[in-house]
């Protein structure tokens, strides 16, 4: 049986995805718009990575694989998340995006940082990796991770009971430290 062209393949997979967009609502990529990229991205306590890719780019089209693969290798360690910057442009300018994809990681506190490095799975993990360090150092020295003045800084611990702890950790999103200890 005669094997089908990459470009045929590339097109089929295509149709499966809705108009303009690289990833499907199953993705574990999150995907961002303006409505929603302040509470995902900006207000967030940790690490987001944020690819900005237009849907007719190749570069982007060939990230996409890799990009499903980092976000699922970071899941609760760092969110990796994308917004088509072709279909929200005055996003894209406000961060500066020229070309495609442009990857920024953002860390409360700081300003976002380009990714420059290469582009697969462990690079970008190792990337991310040192900015969750960074951020970790910097709450153990006492610097703020606040990222929004309206936004209060979270406890930095928390009692965890039978009653709380599915709420509080299981279903978080972002990654705990549990200290489990008898009071005596």
């Amino acid at each position: 049986m005669p094997r089908a062209p990459l470009a045929f393949l590339l097109f089929l997979a295509s149709l499966s995805l809705p108009a303009g967009a690289l990833y499907s609502a199953s993705s574990p990529v999150i995907q961002l718009n303006p409505s929603n990229f302040k509470s995902k991205v900006l207000n967030s306590n940790g690490v987001v990575l944020v690819e900005f890719f237009a849907p007719w780019c190749g570069h982007c089209q060939a990230l996409t694989p890799v990009w499903e693969k980092a976000a699922t290798v970071l899941k609760g360690v760092a969110t990796v998340a994308a917004l088509d910057a072709d279909a929200h442009k005055s996003l894209a300018q406000e961060y500066g995006i020229r070309g495609f994809p442009t990857i920024k990681v953002f860390a409360p506190g700081k300003l976002p940082v380009d990714y420059q490095g290469a582009r697969d799975v462990k690079p970008i993990a190792e990337f991310a990796l040192q900015q969750v360090k960074a951020l970790l150092k910097d709450r153990l020295n006492g610097k703020s991770s606040s990222s929004s003045s309206e936004r209060s800084e979270p406890s930095a611990s928390i009692e965890l009971t039978s009653q709380n702890f599915d709420e509080e950790v299981i279903k978080s999103k972002d990654l705990w430290v549990v200290e489990f200890f008898a009071p005596w």
